[in-house]
């Protein structure tokens, strides 16, 4: 499994300049199930997506075409760990 976790690099609203595009572009890739969740965190200074059953490398490119990563206001960190425990309702998004 796969999460990206994000923290931004400029201003709240340097950032915000660019959060229609960032979401729409993140939406496409949970609409076809490469994504699993996507958040700011709280409070917002980056944020955290979820990768479902992809590749590493994949990631990396959704990642990289990011527009918040394109504009220079987010960095992103990786973190892929195995869920070896996890709630049975948890097993669907990790099959």
């Amino acid at each position: 499994m796969l999460i990206a976790l994000s923290r931004y690099t400029k201003t709240l609203e340097e950032v915000d300049a660019h959060r229609d595009a960032h979401i729409r572009y993140i939406k496409s890739f949970i609409t076809s199930n490469k994504l699993l969740a996507a958040g700011r965190q709280t409070p917002p200074t980056g944020a955290v997506i979820i990768a479902g059953n992809i590749t590493l490398d994949e990631f990396k490119n959704i990642l990289a075409n990011d527009p918040y990563c394109k504009e220079n206001v987010a960095e992103y960190n990786i973190v892929e760990f195995n869920p070896v425990l996890c709630d049975e309702s948890f097993h669907a998004f990790i099959s």
